[in-house]
């Protein structure tokens, strides 16, 4: 609905607020702690991650911290090297693509890849 707020920071106003508001309501986004989602803020690779499982229905049950669990699973499924980005590292357009395809192709599989991205 165009008029329902998801998150105090995504007003009906802003054009993404749609996208983002089915995002929630499908299970892709969670958002923060605090009820916002931080629109403007750039995506970390983790949360990137945990979007592409949850959209693929392969997320795990989060850990502590909320993370450990997509780490532990990109890892073990070859999907990325943990050695390759940490809690803070800002995810690209082009890593992005990568992320979501690799992340399809072990959701088809159901078997670890071949090859770990990096």
């Amino acid at each position: 609905d165009k008029n329902v707020e998801c998150f105090s920071d995504v007003k009906y106003e802003n054009w993404y607020q749609p996208y983002v508001c089915e995002a929630v309501k499908i299970g892709v986004v969670k958002g923060f702690a605090d009820g916002t989602f931080k629109p403007e803020n750039p995506v970390t690779v983790l949360e990137a991650l945990a979007m592409a499982m949850r959209l693929y229905g392969i997320a795990p049950e989060s850990g502590t911290p909320w993370y450990t669990n997509y780490q532990d699973l990109a890892e073990t499924s070859k999907i990325l090297d943990t050695a390759s980005y940490n809690v803070h590292t800002f995810i690209t357009r082009g890593k992005a693509a990568d992320l979501i395809l690799r992340v399809r192709e072990y959701a088809n599989k159901k078997s670890p890849l071949t090859n770990l991205s990096k």
